[in-house]
């Protein structure tokens, strides 16, 4: 008996326990499944895109997004920004409160984003649920300074401009460049502060004839930073013979030109002087001024006659080392080269 007994209260408490288990677990589902219904993710296709360094992300269709509820984050370069949707932002063309389709958010970065990876984000912030992520752009995750060196200009025969360009994405320091002949040793330009973004060029001089290589650096928090390296060749000053071309007379049209050089040479410029009648040219010009007039004075009663005269001339920098490039000229009418021979002589020095 007493063991019938037991077994029935036993029973019994198993059968309770099974309910009150099947009423929390059906409990349990109502609850959750009305917390789901409350807080459904929203269906919407968003479209991002970066045009000339703005991003733009559009509504192309489904529901209308609540503005309080949506949240959008951009990373540039590894930094993570919230952008918040007003009128900055956002503008609301319905004045409903809501992201409807064909408006746009756009946000334009303050820093120079070349070069730096960007990510796009929306979430809607009830459901915690990603309703757009995707890259608009690929490239490095750290927003640190860099440099790019441009091509040189305004290149002469002992001078070039170089430039460079900087982004110093929210530092200060210095700009300079670095060059050097092939073969050489690197000489390097004064250090000059910067800031932001810019373009910056300094004219070097003094060059020698020779083809250069050369680069920008940026200076920030002791790192420096190096842009590529690029080359330009100063002119060549060439001093050249061309033999006398016989007969003077030549029946070929078009006359035909050949010149041979050094194949290290590069945009060689050929000029040649013609005459059509065999004569000479007016090749003096009035308004050069490396020249000195020479006066010569006879007595009151005497005839002026032709006589040698001996001149002495001081060597200048601008002439040619051998005083090959001396010329005597008539005074009255400017032009008529006057004969002369260079008897004794020091190069770089007188004659």
């Amino acid at each position: 008996m007493r063991k019938d007994a037991v077994s029935e209260i036993v029973g019994t408490v198993l059968l309770l326990a099974m309910a009150v288990s099947l009423f929390a677990v059906l409990h349990i589902i109502i609850f959750n499944s009305s917390i789901n219904e409350n807080t459904s993710t929203p269906s919407a296709m968003i479209v991002a895109s970066l045009r000339n360094q703005t991003i733009i992300l559009e509504h192309h269709g489904g529901e209308s997004l609540s503005i309080d509820n949506t949240k959008i984050m951009i990373t540039i370069g590894g930094e993570e920004k919230i952008i918040p949707l007003n009128s900055t932002f956002f503008k609301d063309e319905n004045h409903n409160g809501k992201w409807d389709i064909g408006e746009e958010i756009i946000y334009i970065p303050s820093e120079d984003i070349s070069g730096l990876e960007v990510d796009s984000i929306v979430i809607d912030k009830p459901s915690n649920s990603l309703l757009f992520t995707g890259t608009l752009q690929s490239g490095s995750t750290k927003t640190m300074p860099s440099v790019t060196t441009l091509d040189a200009t305004d290149i002469t025969s002992d001078s070039a401009k170089l430039w460079m360009e900087y982004y110093f994405r929210g530092y200060t320091g210095f700009i300079r460049f670095l060059y050097k002949p092939i073969g050489g040793n690197w000489v390097n330009t004064t250090w000059t502060s910067a800031s932001d973004t810019g373009k910056y060029s300094e004219i070097i001089t003094n060059l020698s004839s020779n083809t250069y290589i050369f680069k920008a650096q940026l200076l920030y928090n002791s790192t420096i930073v190096d842009g590529e390296e690029k080359t330009f060749t100063v002119g060549f000053s060439l001093n050249t013979m061309v033999d006398q071309i016989t007969p003077h007379t030549v029946a070929i049209s078009p006359l035909t030109i050949n010149a041979t050089g050094s194949s290290s040479l590069d945009k060689v410029s050929l000029w040649y002087r013609y005459s059509k009648n065999n004569g000479s040219s007016d090749w003096w010009n009035n308004s050069w001024t490396k020249r000195r007039s020479i006066t010569l004075k006879t007595n009151k009663d005497s005839t002026s006659a032709n006589y040698q005269i001996m001149i002495n001339i001081t060597y200048d920098s601008d002439m040619k080392t051998d005083f090959s490039d001396l010329r005597f000229i008539n005074y009255p009418d400017n032009k008529t080269e006057l004969p002369y021979w260079i008897e004794n002589k020091k190069d770089q020095q007188w004659a």
